[in-house]
């Protein structure tokens, strides 16, 4: 009888040990990231989205803005913790369940790394899942309560359906891939940015490989791609109309392509995200938190030039590897033509990089030479201890360090003492007390104002305010008349580096001057 021998990677015992190493790596990562998930505080996007949510758990359906919203999904996602406590307005809220829920979102897009394992190559696979897991960059916005964090893990699965659709095409699949990038445009409209950005990766394959697509007839082709546009225009249509309870909700999200209104301060010029984020020097001493991730991405793209290097790399792996540093450059190209920048906006390319990072791990694994191997796995380890330090460090207690490159228009730390600050001083005024906030950038201060009734936001200033607490942010402090000014007990709080915000109570007689920090 013939024994056919058995590779390691088909075995039983390989495939175990390989869901468990990956699983006990999800589990450290985990614990790695939660540390830091109520280190921050409220980041002003973060308290604007919360607000939203409430209206939406206030109301009967989400109804879609598209001067001022993003998509719908993410109000989707986090109504299940809301739902699960039983929040049901901004004041019941607490920001810690709603970053768990960014934080399971930041799990599941590293799980979703398991599905490419057959490209990536499993030392490839665990490669990248290990450097995204402990990057300072995705840590930092994986907790973040924001939409790109959920944009993430949707491309991830989009990339994999991908994958998989091109090693073996089906219908179901580009159903799927459909679907998913309906939940994709339904979660912001620059997910076309990304869309593009795939499509001319999948062009320049094309271009390397045309057998592959000839294989299949046009016919074939088109009846691809009209399900993956149906999947994808019914999710995004039912998300964005509430269910068909408001009809005009799929227009609107098309009509925010040029009716978006951007805010002020965020115009950026066309090496921010090269010099910023990518090799930080503006921002010293945070100039190389991520040489891990970067140094072997550079080294998959080394492999691609030389041919003893390219061979360890299956047809698959070096298509794929074309695709994501296509994509990822268009990504960056796009984002960088466009004024409007944050830092956030490069979270699916920064995905995309680890990837190829796992590419140039495997194409040294797969020289298969142990002393070669051995020094590879101690460069990864290198490059994990790097980031691990730096991930500590930017997450950690310099979270909010204006210096710090992830850290934009952070909010300050005193701000949070804003509502027990006010609570004491207010303990012995009889009655309800009036609290006026004016000035035309007062977030995140409604969220640490949630708890107070009879508060009012303003945006126009007036000369003498008549209120008991008076909150003054940016400019609106000098339009004050100055005798009125006199009149209270001024404190000062920071909102952000360089924001002042001033509280001014009346009826002095009864405050204690004990002031905050102002930081």
């Amino acid at each position: 009888m013939q024994l056919t021998p058995v590779k390691a990677e088909d075995s039983k015992i390989f495939r175990v040990s390989l869901w468990l190493g990956f699983l006990l790596l999800l589990f450290g990562i985990a614990g790695f990231r939660w540390q830091y998930i109520d280190l921050r505080p409220v980041h002003t996007d973060e308290s604007e989205n919360a607000y939203l949510l409430a209206e939406d758990l206030a109301g009967d359906s989400y109804t879609f803005n598209p001067e001022h919203h993003h998509g719908p999904t993410l109000n989707w996602w986090l109504k299940l913790p809301c739902n699960f406590l039983g929040y049901s307005k901004y004041s019941d809220m607490n920001m810690v369940p709603l970053r768990a829920a960014m934080w399971v979102l930041g799990l599941a897009t590293l799980a979703s790394f398991w599905f490419f394992r057959r490209v990536l190559g499993v030392e490839g696979m665990l490669c990248a899942a290990s450097l995204a897991g402990v990057s300072a960059f995705l840590t930092y916005y994986g907790n973040y309560v924001i939409h790109e964090t959920l944009l993430g893990a949707l491309a991830v699965l989009a990339l994999s359906f991908m994958v998989s659709f091109a090693s073996k095409p089906t219908g179901l699949k580009a159903a799927g891939i459909g679907a998913i990038a309906g939940l994709m445009f339904a979660t912001k409209i620059t997910s076309l940015i990304y869309f593009s950005s795939w499509g001319i990766g999948a062009g320049a394959v094309w271009f390397m490989t045309r057998e592959w697509a000839t294989q299949y007839r046009m016919q074939q082709w088109l009846l691809w791609g009209v399900l993956a546009l149906v999947a994808g225009m019914v999710v995004s249509t039912l998300l964005y109309t509430s269910f068909l309870q408001h009809p005009s909700g799929i227009w609107d999200a098309i009509r925010s392509l040029w009716a978006y209104k951007t805010e002020m301060g965020h115009e950026k010029p066309g090496t921010y995200f090269l010099f910023d984020f990518v090799f930080p020097i503006h921002h010293p001493p945070y100039g190389s938190y991520e040489w891990g991730l970067w140094g072997f991405a550079f080294v998959a793209l080394l492999a691609l030039g030389i041919p003893t290097f390219r061979k360890n790399l299956d047809r698959s792996t070096q298509r794929f590897t074309v695709f994501l540093f296509a994509s990822a450059s268009v990504q960056v190209l796009l984002y960088s033509m466009v004024s409007y920048k944050t830092p956030w906006l490069l979270l699916v390319t920064w995905l995309q990089v680890a990837m190829i990072a796992g590419i140039g791990f495997s194409g040294i694994w797969r020289f298969h030479r142990r002393w070669l191997q051995v020094g590879v796995v101690l460069a990864l380890f290198i490059g994990l201890g790097v980031q691990i330090r730096s991930t500590a460090m930017l997450n950690g207690i310099q979270h909010s360090d204006p210096r710090n490159p992830l850290a934009y228009a952070p909010t300050s730390a005193n701000i949070e003492r804003l509502p027990e600050f006010l609570n004491q001083q207010l303990h012995d005024f009889p009655g309800s007390v009036e609290i006026a906030v004016y000035g035309s950038f007062t977030w995140p201060i409604p969220w640490y104002l949630r708890t107070f009734t009879n508060v009012s936001y303003e945006v126009n200033t007036p000369t003498s305010p008549s209120e008991t607490v008076v909150i003054l942010t940016d400019s609106s402090y000098e339009k004050v008349n100055p005798k009125r000014i006199a009149e209270r007990v001024i404190y000062p709080f920071t909102l952000r580096p360089n924001f002042p915000v001033y509280v001014c109570i009346s009826n002095p007689n009864q405050m204690s001057h004990d002031l905050p920090i102002h930081e």
